[in-house]
């Protein structure tokens, strides 16, 4: 059977309510002989009837296109065969586009190493496969609404065409785009995904979100597997994006802002590796299964408005790790972690921001950096936090630390042993577990208020260094410390509200280290502690201490505080510290001396120096009492003179004795007195001018002590002098 010569195919396509036709539209091509509609709109079994085989179709199909006329390319509502375009180069003078918009293609739309000048239109189309390996399409590519029955293959494939649209399309098998190039925007909105989906290697442009100039994926789903790994993006969108299964992102890279916001992952999602050169936004999306960001590197834009990463408000329901990553600029306020979180060895190189974020799981931060600013400010830690190493590099302004952990509840214990932190601000925190600052160091500013510590054990600064800063003790509920082995520097130690206790009883000096530590400001509460350090009231405290306080750590904790207190000019610390240091070097050297297996010379030596000490602490105070040692060379001689006076024979002297009280009460007695008192003084200072002498045997062994004493008393006091001169 042939065409009719006579008679135009009655075909009209009237339903455009959900199409892309905006009227009506009226078939081109000539009516069958016999019949009112073409070979096109004629349904396989009609064809059939009249005797026309699928190659007739086929053959008439290829003519259409060959005629010149760009009427014949449009092929609305037909039901095709199998279309073949293998190698086949689709060009035309008139540019005009290859309409198969609402067709019904029974078969495959083959088209490997094709090149199709023209768009290819399949809007509404249902088809077979598509098999297109290394296919170029130069003008365009559209398949809104599109239905692919079976696999899709654009292996290779070149979409350089201002119009490549998928929206809405279904694939129902599965899909490959693997080494492929889009070379502007392509919509893929609302497309589904019913099979595997790849896209390894691909190429996806487009210039900016904002100018809506962007690839799309809003709004799709993928029901199976997708893959986008070593994929490089431009400008692209997955917002409100459904990810049913895994979700490869591997080694993928970005060049201009890409979005995931709103987007969801109901299995695991890989992004190991990946590069996103510009800014990226997973802002609110929900990660149901583990997320993996391993080596991820967040660069972002040049623009200041936007975040490098947003991650702000994301719920991650499983584990998540962004190990050994590289940020920019990045919030993750108001984020919810279910599982634990990994962010060890990131180099967090801008202002990093985790406001309110809610760790329900373990997180971790092991040998991260930050370089710029970090707000863990409201955060919720249920489990452990843990950031040994960690070190915040950012500002030093007292007003704008480097790490702000203000407001945070530590669920679990709080490790932050070994920091560097330039400057930080822990106020109102809560720790309900073990806070660990061992060996940890802010270099310029800690500002520290803990609200609450809800085990028995102290906030522990064990060799930690504190340069300078603020620890105030809550109204209520107060804090214990431990700051054995730590340096102390400009450190301001207070407490809020008016409740008066003993401040330094919370506070653990032991073998502590000063530096410009000012002990004057804290005077009212080392005066009510008697200037004792070490009284540390542990009320029992299930701790482990670095070291414990024995009486030479004792004595090394206030030799320090007296060096530092003398540097700042603080004679009156200085002199306590020394006193209080030389009090527990008596009780070190008790102790060896009393000690059975120290050898016998040892607890001899030992033993001296407890006699010393003890001698130096009653005559002068270690030489901070001067009165003391003035007092007792004015006063020493009256005692021999006593002696001298009331001794009897063995003490008797040129000017007599007396024999009672009574005697002393008269006038000769009074002359006894002040003539052996005379003696007495003259004999200390070593002047003896000769008019009276001792006459009784211990009067002369007395006058010998004398002399001695003098000797000894005035080096005493010249040793206090000295020593009062280096305050």
């Amino acid at each position: 059977m042939t065409d009719s010569t006579g008679g135009s195919c009655t075909y009209v396509h009237t339903d455009i309510s959900t199409s892309s036709l905006e009227e009506p539209w009226q078939c081109p091509h000539d009516a069958v002989e016999g019949r009112e509609q073409c070979v096109f709109h004629h349904s396989a079994a009609e064809r059939e009837e009249v005797g026309l085989s699928e190659r007739d179709v086929q053959r008439r199909f290829t003519a259409a296109l060959d005629s010149g006329d760009p009427d014949r390319r449009a092929f609305v509502g037909a039901t095709l065969p199998g279309l073949d375009f293998d190698h086949i180069d689709f060009d035309h003078d008139d540019q005009h586009l290859l309409d198969l918009r609402h067709t019904r293609i029974r078969g495959d739309f083959v088209a490997s190493y094709a090149r199709f000048e023209e768009a290819v239109d399949l809007r509404d189309a249902k088809l077979g496969a598509f098999r297109a390996d290394a296919v170029s399409f130069s003008d365009g590519l559209l398949c809104r609404r599109a239905t692919f029955e079976g696999e899709v293959d654009c292996y290779g494939g070149t979409f350089t065409g201002d119009d490549v649209v998928f929206t809405g399309a279904t694939f129902e098998a599965a899909v490959r785009f693997d080494q492929a190039t889009f070379a502007d925007a392509a919509a893929f909105d609302d497309v589904t995904f019913s099979d595997e989906a790849t896209f390894l290697g691909t190429e996806f442009h487009g210039r900016s979100i904002d100018i809506g100039d962007y690839t799309s994926f809003e709004g799709a789903t993928f029901e199976d597997v997708a893959r986008f790994d070593y994929t490089q993006f431009e400008a692209t969108s997955f917002e409100e994006t459904q990810f049913t299964d895994t979700a490869h992102f591997g080694e993928a890279t970005t060049t201009a802002p890409v979005r995931f916001d709103r987007a969801t992952f109901e299995s695991a999602a890989d992004f190991d590796g990946s590069t996103f050169g510009d800014d990226v936004s997973f802002a609110t999306a929900a990660f149901e299964g583990e997320a993996q960001f391993r080596g991820v590197t967040f660069d972002g834009g040049g623009t200041m408005l936007h975040e490098d990463a947003d991650f702000s408000a994301v719920h991650f329901g499983r584990a998540v790790s962004f190990e050994s990553g590289q940020v920019g600029a990045a919030t993750f306020e108001a984020v919810v972690f279910d599982a634990d979180a990994c962010f060890r060895d990131v180099a967090f190189r801008e202002n990093a921001c985790f406001d309110a974020a809610q760790f329900a799981g373990e997180a971790r931060f092991d040998e991260a950096t930050f370089d710029a600013r970090a707000s863990f400010e409201g955060v919720t830690f249920a489990a452990v936090a843990s950031y040994p190493g960690v070190e915040f590099r950012g500002s030093n302004n007292h007003d704008s630390a480097s790490v702000t952990f203000d407001d945070v509840v530590f669920g679990g214990d709080a490790n932050f042993h070994h920091v560097s932190c330039t400057a930080a601000s822990f106020r109102n925190v809560r720790f309900e577990g073990d806070a660990c600052f061992v060996e940890s160091k802010f270099l310029k500013h800690i500002d520290m208020k803990v609200g609450r510590i809800g085990v028995d054990t102290p906030v522990d600064f064990t060799e930690a260094r504190l340069a300078a800063g603020a620890v105030v003790q809550p109204e209520h509920s107060w804090v214990r410390y431990d700051l054995t082995k730590a340096t102390v520097g400009d450190i301001v130690f207070r407490v809020e509200g008016t409740e008066n206790r003993d401040l330094f009883r919370y506070l653990r000096f032991c073998e502590t280290k000063f530096e410009g530590f000012d002990f004057m400001a804290h005077a009212h509460y080392l005066t009510r502690s008697d200037w004792r350090l070490h009284d540390f009231d542990d009320d029992g405290l299930e701790h482990e201490y670095a070291v414990e306080t024995t009486p030479q750590a004792i004595e090394k904790t206030y030799q320090r505080a007296k060096i530092s207190a003398s540097e700042m000019g603080n004679v009156e610390a200085s002199g306590k510290f020394r006193f209080k240091r030389q009090q527990y070097a008596r009780k070190s050297y008790q102790d060896i001396a009393s000690d059975p297996e120290e050898s016998v010379g040892t607890r001899i030596r030992n033993g001296q120096r407890v006699g010393e000490n003890l001698f130096l602490g009653i005559t002068c105070g270690h030489g901070m009492r001067l009165y003391r040692i003035a007092a007792m060379f004015a006063f020493f001689p009256v005692g021999p003179a006593l002696l001298y006076t009331f001794g009897g024979p063995r003490f008797r002297t040129g000017a007599g004795q007396i024999y009672s009280l009574v005697e002393l009460s008269t006038v000769g007695g009074i002359e006894t007195f002040a003539a052996n008192l005379h003696f007495s003084y003259i004999t200390f200072l070593t002047i003896g001018y000769g008019n009276v002498v001792a006459e009784g045997m211990l009067g002369l062994v007395m006058v010998s002590i004398e002399a001695y004493a003098s000797v000894v008393l005035g080096g005493l006091f010249i040793y206090a002098l000295v020593k009062r001169s280096e305050l």
